[in-house]
């Protein structure tokens, strides 16, 4: 959503983070059942000795016949929860790929929220 959350109701907020969790667990889903026992192996963070309160890049990797490296961009938010930035999947940063797809519907349903919510796939 970015830079049109602003103009977003709560409702929409909500009903966005839902979408976007449905969207993420399908896509964990999919990427599970072509699992074939490779290896994975997790990633130190990028940045450990930095400040605390920075943002933290953590991965990890699948070792076989085709190495694909996962990486998880997260921050401590003032509640002191880890929440998730971005998700970057074997280069392609999917945080990037939703707003273009955001931002492109929203372009085709005139700045409408609810109905860029209600054709999201």
């Amino acid at each position: 959503m970015s830079r049109f959350a602003g103009s977003a109701s709560d409702a929409q907020t909500q009903r966005f983070a839902e979408i976007l969790r449905t969207t993420l667990t399908r896509f964990y889903g999919a990427s599970l059942v072509s699992y074939n026992g490779e290896k994975l192996v997790f990633l130190p963070p990028e940045n450990p000795d930095s400040d605390p309160r920075a943002d933290t890049v953590v991965g990890m990797e699948l070792q076989g016949d085709m190495n694909l490296k996962l990486q998880y961009q997260m921050f401590l938010n003032e509640d002191e929860e880890w929440k998730l930035k971005n998700l970057s999947l074997a280069g392609i940063n999917l945080g990037r790929q939703y707003f273009t797809q955001f931002s492109a519907l929203m372009s085709q349903y005139d700045e409408d929220i609810d109905a860029v919510l209600d054709n999201w796939k």
